[in-house]
């Protein structure tokens, strides 16, 4: 889907600031507020617009986390997408552990499914707990005793950028871009 230019204009104040209104969007950018708060809706029926909120857990935050592992497990060959999603789906797979995963992406390399995960906790030894008696146990339980082909893991120190705008160190004050950051949004 191509977006057009109203849709890339409401985008970019929505990036800037997601809580303005139609109105306060009308009046930034020229646009009716009819003609915004169509266009939004049409982007937010579509999925093209996701609005999130995201709480720091780490020190610079509320503090609770201060280990964050990038977990990268490889699945055993013969796991397809489609049953991997309907499984996730409906058993709910990482549920009882939601409140120590910040991020989950399925990704495929040379005929292998990928989980990448970042799990939080207070310590670093709680990480490999939560690790090992949680996820491989339900990988485990779910696709077999064998599930998982491979694991490596990353400590991370420092959150510095996410969806393409959002640059932590510099550009984000009082939870909103700047009005003057230019702010990426694809033609």
């Amino acid at each position: 889907m191509k977006l057009e230019k109203f849709d890339r204009t409401i985008i970019r104040e929505l990036i800037r600031n997601p809580r303005l209104s139609d109105n306060q969007i009308a009046n930034k950018t020229n646009i009716s507020v009819k003609t915004v708060s169509r266009r939004r809706n049409a982007l937010e029926k579509r999925g093209v617009l996701t609005y999130l909120c995201r709480v720091d857990h780490s020190e610079t935050g509320i503090g609770d986390f201060q280990a964050m592992e990038l977990y990268a497990i490889k699945l055993k060959q013969g796991i397809f997408r489609k049953q991997f999603l309907d499984i996730y789906q409906s058993s709910k797979m990482f549920d009882s552990i939601k409140k120590h995963i910040s991020f989950k992406w399925l990704g495929e390399r040379d005929g292998h499914l990928i989980i990448f995960l970042i799990i939080e906790s207070r310590l670093n030894s709680d990480i490999i707990e939560i690790y090992n008696t949680e996820i491989v146990t339900k990988l485990n339980y779910h696709f077999g005793p064998d599930a998982i082909a491979g694991a490596k893991s990353f400590p991370l120190s420092k959150a510095l950028s996410a969806f393409h705008n959002y640059e932590y160190l510099f550009n984000i004050k009082n939870s909103r871009l700047s009005e003057k950051e230019e702010v990426f949004v694809s033609d």
